[in-house]
């Protein structure tokens, strides 16, 4: 974990500000999207008790409202989030190619030229996606959780642990897949390494 923790000390946390923007969309996108059912509910009730149609109509014209709120907070929450994982990917790239540049020709013959081209091209990738996408989803699940759940629990304590079995079950099965995809993708980078260094040979 250590590398991980390294990456968002020296380059992510640099962009805090876009982060903190962004999770308070997130924050806010989830918000919305917890209230709009209520507020559907409210619009039934109204109209199932015979209520006045200008408050029927004012409930439909709130979820309208929220409805298009979530489509821009969520587009603006994606690019915050994922922006200074660009910028997050150009800085690891200079100081990747710098410190490549900086070795001595023994430190460069450990490793073929393909095999490093291929290994540190994806594993920058995989920095930006997990410092973009995986920071964002990390933070949405966490989020989305909260705000449901205690909504869930108001409502119904019984039927919100049912709800949370499935959630429970699909957590321990998703470890396994992530082992399995963490194989894969080491076999990957190996036959990616091979397929770079029969193409530098023939450019050579």
């Amino acid at each position: 974990m250590e590398p991980i923790w390294r990456v968002y000390r020296q380059y992510a946390l640099t962009y805090w500000i876009w982060y903190l923007a962004g999770f308070l969309c997130l924050y806010g996108t989830n918000w919305l999207s917890v209230k709009i059912p209520l507020e559907l509910g409210k619009g039934i009730d109204l109209l199932e008790q015979g209520g006045a149609s200008s408050d029927v109509i004012a409930a439909a014209m709130t979820i309208g409202w929220m409805g298009l709120g979530v489509i821009v907070i969520r587009t603006l929450s994606r690019v915050l989030i994922f922006t200074p994982g660009r910028y997050v990917e150009h800085d690891l790239r200079r100081a990747v190619f710098d410190h490549v540049l900086k070795l001595q020709k023994v430190d460069r013959q450990a490793f073929s030229a393909g095999d490093m081209v291929s290994r540190t091209a994806n594993d920058i990738t995989i920095a930006r996606a997990l410092v973009g996408f995986g920071t964002m989803q990390v933070v949405n699940v966490a989020v989305a959780l909260g705000l449901t759940g205690h909504e869930m629990w108001r409502l119904s304590p019984k039927l919100t642990l049912y709800a949370a079995v499935p959630i429970v079950l699909g957590a321990l099965a998703m470890q396994g897949g992530i082992r399995a995809i963490f194989t894969l993708t080491r076999k990957l980078q190996e036959l990616l390494a091979d397929l770079s260094e029969q193409v530098l040979a023939s450019f050579q």
